[in-house]
């Protein structure tokens, strides 16, 4: 090192530092070696004739010198640059690698063009040489005699000029033939060879004598066209008789396609029907044999479930969801389906379907039918299923006909659900409601199976479900029961008519009914009068001061004469639906000074696909029966929300979020009723041109009984 760079250097501390110095001012830059590797490698050819092992590793160094300097090229597209850099000679090679779709690595890759070349060069040699010979002897638009008669092998040629005369073939003197490509002897060629000639005066024998009832003839372009599978069309080269000769067979094709063409006139009627069936042809039209057979049925709740897990939909449900299973009891057909993201969530589905029907129906499931499917042979699900005693039946692989019931229901289901999408002309992602729809359409609509199966059990259903929702031809005329007419005061209620008042003497009694749910209120002995044997004859269940009703908790404090309705328990199960248990708890509802439009909808397919995973509309639905039981105090903003629930956006989805944290802090709330004067008290308001989008305003209004909202 010279002075000058010393003394420059002299204050570094370490060896690195110097080099890397040093390296700056004198070295080249990491981008000029990258530049220039890069471009070696794309304008690299390998030359006729040289070694393919020196030039795939030429290839590859540069590879290598491309990735040291922040250029890496991944092995596949080194591959790509490797098998466009060889010569002419290697384009077979290319050609298969190409049509066969062959992936190589850099060794593979190397081995194989190492003994390509090594095939290919005695091969070479041999047509180069023949080549020049011929090349030597003949002209183009020759013959191998001229005007004065043969050539001699001693005969000198002269030609003009300077008396030059052209160098002599120092090789052989008579031609020899090459070698012949059939039977690889030397002496002949194809065209001259014994046994090729031999094999092919047979073939001709062969075929006259099974074409001797053949007949056809050429067709001129354009004469008959014929329109093909791709839809282009093509003219036909000849039409007649045509018979095929396979294994000293006839195979005769008796299809549609070749019955059209008989029918067209391009092919004469097939008329021969005596020869023997081929066995290769039956084995191809066999088919699995029908199963007509019936499974064994369940003669009680919950002896057998049936479960099948849906493919994956094409376009994912608002909520992420991509997948469905279903659960089905087989003695009375009632089905559960339930949304998951991954197959693996379908284990803890399971244990929810079981808590859930364990605990309405007091039996236990006793047998689970489903196929082979990865997410029920997980261990952790066979080993649950043994440890409650439940026995695992699993089809037989490639029959899903064995496990029919849930298989039927999927097809059934998603027949529903294209129908509703397709009416209601909603996205794709709303496929999920239209299943939860479907489900809950099926489980109240009367099922033959079910029906005939009862009758011939014996047994009866609740009268109150047996034929719900079911279509009626006949005409039906119904009474009012005696005790509920009184002459001149009728005492029927037009605003709700599932709610039935009954008031004789000091006796009063409402009977209110929802679906298969009865709740009656009234004073002491009020059931017992109005409902007489028909507890014992049509099996209904009494629960005595019933505490929960359709989700709603009934709270009673006879000291005070209160009454109180609660939905803490639905809120936190709504809160944790959409993980908002852990959020902090909001003093307001709704954020002062923030209106919502449509303006602010998405609109980008971008924005529109990170909104379907969110349950928006989900999340509105589980605050609108919260605030139709015991929260009026949310109506107001439910009410905005719910305006966008088909085309949604953050910042609506962030006012729903402020809505649940601000019930997150108000669960605990409840409408209390007191029993002093039943006067109802009104009050209504009304604002200004507070929605946006219409420049309409909103009117409001509350009638409050004893203290509390009456809904």
């Amino acid at each position: 090192m010279s002075d000058v760079l010393a003394k420059k250097h002299e204050s570094l501390a370490t060896a690195k530092e110097i080099m890397d110095s040093l390296k700056g001012m004198f070295g080249q830059p990491e981008w000029f070696l990258r530049h220039e590797a890069i471009k070696y490698i794309y304008t690299k050819r390998m030359k006729e004739g040289t070694s393919v092992r020196e030039h795939v590793l030429d290839m590859m160094m540069h590879f290598n010198i491309a990735e040291v300097n922040s250029g890496a090229i991944d092995e596949a597209n080194q591959v790509s640059f490797i098998l466009e850099s060889l010569s002419k000679s290697f384009i077979p090679f290319q050609t298969n690698a190409s049509l066969n779709k062959i992936e190589f690595n850099l060794t593979t890759l190397l081995n194989e063009l190492q003994r390509f070349q090594n095939l290919t060069k005695g091969k070479g040699k041999e047509v180069e040489t023949n080549v020049a010979t011929t090349k030597g002897k003949f002209k183009r638009g020759s013959s191998s005699k001229s005007k004065s008669g043969p050539l001699k092998p001693n005969r000198k040629i002269e030609k003009k000029g300077k008396g030059k005369t052209p160098k002599q073939n120092k090789g052989k003197k008579t031609i020899e033939k090459g070698k012949c490509y059939h039977c690889g002897e030397n002496g002949h060629w194809l065209k001259n060879c014994p046994k090729y000639l031999a094999q092919k005066k047979a073939e001709k024998e062969a075929q006259g004598k099974y074409d001797e009832t053949s007949s056809w003839k050429r067709l001129s372009e354009g004469e008959i066209t014929l329109k093909v599978g791709t839809g282009e069309i093509v003219s036909a080269k000849a039409v007649g008789n045509l018979k095929l000769f396979f294994n000293d067979r006839y195979i005769l094709l008796k299809n549609v396609l070749i019955g059209r063409l008989v029918k067209s006139g391009l092919l004469y009627k097939l008329e021969d029907n005596s020869l023997p069936p081929c066995d290769s042809y039956l084995e191809g039209k066999m088919t699995k044999r029908s199963f007509t057979g019936k499974g064994l049925q369940a003669k009680t709740p919950l002896e057998l479930i049936h479960s099948n897990l849906c493919e994956p939909m094409n376009v994912k449900a608002r909520g992420g969801y991509e997948y469905f299973i279903n659960f089905i009891d087989d003695y009375s057909r009632y089905g559960h389906v339930y949304l998951i993201q991954n197959k693996s969530d379908s284990f803890e589905k399971f244990k929810e379907y079981k808590a859930e029907v364990e605990n309405e129906s007091g039996k236990k499931i006793k047998t689970l039918r489903s196929d082979r499917g990865g997410e029920y042979m997980d261990l952790r699900f066979q080993d649950y299923l043994i440890e409650h005693g439940i026995q695992s039946q699993l089809s037989a692989p490639s029959t899903p006909q064995l496990n029919g019931v849930s298989e039927r229901r999927n097809r059934t289901l998603l027949d529903m659900v294209r129908s509703m999408m397709s009416f209601a002309q909603l996205p794709d992602s709303f496929w999920g409601y239209a299943l939860e729809t479907a489900i809950y359409i099926l489980n109240n609509v009367p099922s033959k199976s079910v029906s005939e199966r009862l009758m011939s059990y014996g047994k009866g259903m609740d009268v109150k479900t047996a034929f719900l929702n079911g279509n009626l031809e006949e005409s039906i005329y119904m009474v009012q029961p005696e005790g509920f007419i009184q002459k001149g005061q009728e005492q029927k209620n037009v605003d709700e008519p599932c709610v039935y008042k009954r008031i004789i003497n000091s006796t009063v009694a409402f009977l209110v009914s929802y679906v298969d749910d009865i709740l009656l209120i009234g004073n002491d002995g009020c059931q017992d009068n109005l409902l007489g044997n028909a507890l014992f004859v049509l099996g209904i269940q009494i629960v005595r001061n019933r505490k929960f009703v359709l989700g709603i908790q009934i709270v009673r404090n006879r000291k005070n004469k209160t009454l109180a309705m609660s939905q803490t328990s639905y809120i936190d199960k709504m809160l944790s639906r959409y993980k908002m248990q852990n959020s902090k708890k909001g003093l307001l509802s709704y954020r002062y000074g923030i209106h919502l439009s449509k303006e602010q909808c998405p609109k980008t397919p971008q924005e529109i696909e990170d909104m379907s995973n969110i349950p928006y509309a989900s999340a509105v639905g589980s605050l609108m029966y919260a605030m139709f039981c015991t929260r009026p105090n949310i109506c107001y903003l439910v009410g905005i929300v719910s305006r966008y629930q088909s085309n949604s956006e953050r910042d609506h989805w962030t006012a729903v979020k402020n809505i649940l944290k601000y019930l997150t802090r108000t669960k605990d709330y409840m409408l209390v009723y007191g029993s002093k004067d039943l006067i109802l008290t009104g009050y209504t308001d009304s604002d200004f041109q507070t929605i946006k989008d219409a420049r309409k305003s909103t009117l409001g209004s509350v009638f409050t009984l004893n203290g509390g909202a009456v809904l």
